[in-house]
């Protein structure tokens, strides 16, 4: 009997763990997430990816990106702050956490490429979340 029949949890989880260690790189101090991060990143993430469907449809509506996460009616989680730079051709987002992780987005072409804690977001629509290591002793 292998172990996929005997330990089909195990095997899932092992397989989950392998996905996720894999999703995560590193620059320097940083660690870096070019897609879903993991739990407690989730917040900043997600407000990007809903900023992301918000900005298409008040382009489709208005003809231009807005610069101004309150006008777009979006709510962030508690103590995170949301910077967008918008332009005729486009726009990019960046929102930190209290505790200093950050996301970053860009739609169209932005004026300057935005970048989480040093990463730049290697493509439209992608979302780009970084926080520091943790200090290994």
């Amino acid at each position: 009997m292998s172990m996929s029949t005997r330990h089909p949890r195990v095997l899932l989880f092992l397989l989950l763990i392998a996905a996720a260690c894999a999703a995560q790189n590193r620059m320097g101090d940083v660690r870096y997430w070019s897609g879903p991060p993991p739990v407690h990143l989730r917040p900043l993430y997600d407000t990007l990816d809903y900023l992301v469907r918000e900005q298409i449809s008040f382009y489709q509506a208005n003809g231009f990106f807005h610069e101004s996460v309150a006008e777009l009616d979006i709510t962030t989680p508690e103590g995170t702050t949301v910077g967008v730079e918008a332009n005729d051709d486009g726009w990019s987002a960046v929102a930190r956490s209290p505790e200093g992780a950050e996301c970053a987005v860009f739609l169209g072409r932005p004026r300057n490429i935005p970048s989480a804690l040093g990463v730049p977001v290697a493509r439209e629509q992608r979302i780009v979340c970084a926080e520091r290591a943790p200090v290994t002793p």
